[in-house]
């Protein structure tokens, strides 16, 4: 993204630059034009450093994806040291600062850019130590002349030092301006003196200072646009014939003032010429290059001005014409929305075998290693141990009906995983990530370190893309259990892991139940130097939510309890799930401090008997229990009907997904069924309002009332093509 946007600034600006000095060609004749074109660009350049790095932060265009009953899950219980595979780490004894911090690895290009700036940087601030040592070394200067000239030009608050130390006259200052002048001009006052205070006060005046530092700060800031120098000298050049002018205009008029002004100015010059205002400073007098200009335009009070009504008709064009080139080059093209759009052609749905390459981060093919596949049927998840030979594994092939199936890979030369179905295209290489170590400390939540706790690393995260936004995830799931990671903190709440996926953010949670799940503000982001020391971090205190199902007053065990917190809450992150005892009751512990849907989940079953109206927006408060969220399991209503295609024809195996009294729209838990082989659905819902659509956002959503005794029938029709 850095990369992209640098490029596109970099061919705009230049484009622009190029086309302001087109334009100076045509008006060296009117600097007041010439400075205004040129401030103009400097604007513009901004606006376009602006632009690029906005429209390379735009999402690619995404996928529509279908909505997901979230079923994070509980954490396992800790393993025995004793049994757990090479990559999981045994608890550190060695001591862990109490304040740490990670410091993110930065991309090439933006590290370089960095450099850039502080190189730029130095030289701006010499310039600043230097006026600091001007100003100490010199003092006030002050006399009736210059308070009336300066009132004159309506710049009461300028203030004016001389020292022995200052070799020429300049000025200085966006907010505060300050001119400095040698002293061997204010011990023996002359013309010349009010010449040179009438030039200065023209710079505040005119507001050179500000577009100077402008300047200043474009060209160290946007560095490598090296044609912004190209504007240094026409800005300068051009503000000086302005001020000129200025300076000219509000003098006392007599038949010698031009003449007697260029004598001065050319005096001024041989008796200071070997010195330079220093950086933000704008002297009277500068190289002989732009002298000649401004003594002929000075000399000469017959010069033609400019046409008005051509001055506004050049600035109009150019403004028209940098305006079109910026589009020209910013508008995409139908190769950039081909590249920025995903490949839906290639999106891979159903089960595949085959081999897979399995590489190191070197590129170089893996010897050996432990690879588990993971496959989904149903509500069934299992694992298969497959080994590395010869840098590759063999996926077997697997019937239809199998959702879901990845890769999860450990290895000495890294450790990696990935989704081979459903995803974007079809895996035939799998490149490992090198290994990192990572140790940090944990906080309970009342400060005390939290000793001999199980630490487990719950999700895995990878590098970001190009685009910064998206990223490929590892959910280390319950039924992962030959692919644990999993440590103790020592006394002093220290934790240390090895063997983890080095470039990536890992999510850590504990085993117990007074702390609530972490959130995404608590990810760990892996460097890539060997081993990366974590910030001390913090536990939250948890809430639970508690209660009793029954069915006509008896007590019914088994039945599965979730709560998920709701879309409007502190968290939206929170969940958790319980089942009922032998008496009915259930606790939901490990919560996080917000607002929950509390549902009692039957799954997908399309056999289940029963239903229940779901508790909606249920407050949990730290450390307490929020009691008596009891259920009656009721027959409820059968909803069913048929899923037909774009042609009519009923669609197998379709997903349909229903809100529900049973499943609130206002979290993201939603109630899924599979359709049939010839495409027909049934679900169990309690009476009300329902709301149901396909998964895959190809049908419209049919909002629809269903009611007891009553045939409750809804059709489903795609209405478009499914596009992944």
């Amino acid at each position: 993204m850095i990369e992209n946007a640098l490029l596109l600034f970099l061919v705009q600006s230049a484009i622009l630059i190029v086309a302001t000095h087109v334009a100076l060609l045509f008006v060296k004749r009117s600097p007041a034009l010439r400075q205004a074109i040129i401030r103009a660009t400097l604007v513009g350049c901004v606006a376009l450093a602006a632009f690029s790095v906005w429209r390379f932060n735009q999402p690619p265009a995404s996928l529509p994806r279908p909505s997901a009953r979230v079923t994070l899950p509980s954490l396992p219980a800790p393993t025995p040291a004793s049994t757990l595979p090479s990559v999981v780490a045994q608890p550190t004894v060695e001591s862990v600062p109490l304040v740490t911090t990670i410091i993110p690895e930065l991309p090439v290009a933006l590290t370089v850019w960095l450099v850039g700036v502080l190189v730029g940087s130095l030289y701006l601030a010499t310039g600043l130590i230097k006026l600091l040592r001007l100003k100490q070394h010199s003092q006030s200067w002050n006399s009736p002349e210059f308070e009336s000239l300066a009132a004159e030009l309506g710049r009461r608050k300028v203030s004016v030092r001389t020292g022995g130390s200052i070799r020429t006259p300049f000025v200085t200052g966006v907010i505060r301006p300050t001119i400095f002048l040698p002293e061997s001009l204010t011990v023996n006052p002359d013309p010349t003196l009010e010449l040179v205070l009438r030039h200065e006060l023209a710079h505040v005046t005119n507001r050179d200072l500000g577009f100077l530092l402008l300047h200043r700060v474009l060209t160290i800031v946007l560095w490598p646009q090296v044609l912004l120098w190209t504007l240094r000298k026409p800005m300068l050049e051009a503000s000086e014939e302005v001020c000129d002018r200025i300076a000219l205009s509000t003098s006392a008029g007599s038949p010698t003032l031009g003449t007697d002004y260029a004598r001065a100015l050319l005096a001024l010059h041989n008796r200071f010429q070997p010195e330079r205002a220093p950086s933000l400073g704008v002297g009277m007098v500068r190289k002989s290059s732009g002298l000649k200009r401004r003594i002929a335009a000075i000399l000469d009070p017959n010069q033609r001005p400019t046409n008005k009504r051509g001055k506004y008709a050049l600035v109009g064009a150019t403004a028209i014409l940098f305006s079109t080139v910026a589009i020209l080059i910013a508008a995409p093209t139908s190769q950039d929305d081909a590249k920025r759009q995903p490949n839906l052609s290639e999106f891979v749905e159903e089960p595949y075998g085959g081999p897979v390459k399995i590489i190191n981060a070197a590129g170089r093919p893996v010897a050996a290693g432990a690879v588990w596949f993971y496959t989904e049927v149903a509500n069934r998840k299992d694992h298969l141990y497959l080994p590395i030979k010869n840098g590759q594994v063999i996926v077997p092939e697997l019937a239809e009906g199998v959702r879901t199936g990845r890769l999860i890979i450990e290895s000495k030369e890294g450790i990696g995983w990935a989704q081979l179905w459903p995803a974007m295209r079809k895996v035939t290489e799998v490149k490992l990530f090198p290994l990192e170590k990572l140790r940090g400390q944990l906080l309970l939540p009342d400060g005390k370190p939290a000793k001999n706790l199980a630490v487990a690393v719950r999700l895995i995260l990878g590098p970001k893309s190009s685009n910064g936004q998206q990223r490929d995830s590892l959910l280390l799931e319950q039924q992962s259990d030959l692919f644990r990671i999993v440590t103790r903190t020592d006394k002093n709440g220290n934790y240390a892991f090895r063997g983890l996926p080095a470039g990536c953010s890992i999510r850590l949670d504990v085993n117990d139940l007074s702390v609530a799940p972490p959130v995404f503000q608590d990810d760990i982001q892996l460097g890539r130097a060997g081993e990366t020391v974590a910030k001390r971090q913090q536990l939250r205190a948890a809430g639970s939510i508690s209660g009793r199902v029954t069915r006509n007053g008896n007590p019914v065990a088994g039945i599965r309890v979730g709560a998920q917190s709701t879309s409007d809450g502190e968290f939206l992150e929170g969940w958790g799930t319980a089942l009922t005892n032998v008496d009915g009751r259930y606790t939901i512990h490990r919560l996080l401090p917000t607002t929950y849907n509390v549902i009692v989940d039957f799954g997908n079953r399309v056999q289940a008997p029963s239903t229940a109206v779901a508790k909606e927006r249920i407050k949990v408060d730290a450390g307490k229990t929020t009691g008596d969220q009891n259920f009656e399991l009721i027959p409820g209503v059968i909803v069913s009907g048929t899923v037909r295609d774009l042609d009519g024809k009923p669609l197998r195996r379709a997903e349909v997904y229903f809100y529900s009294r049973a499943h609130p729209k206002s979290s993201a838990w939603v109630q899924g069924i599979l359709a049939d082989e010839i495409g027909r659905y049934q679900l169990r819902v309690p009476a009300g309002e329902i709301s149901i659509y396909l998964a895959d956002g190809t049908s419209e959503t049919i909002e629809r009332r269903v009611e007891e005794g009553k045939e409750n029938k809804i059709d489903l029709f795609r209405t478009k093509k499914r596009n992944w």
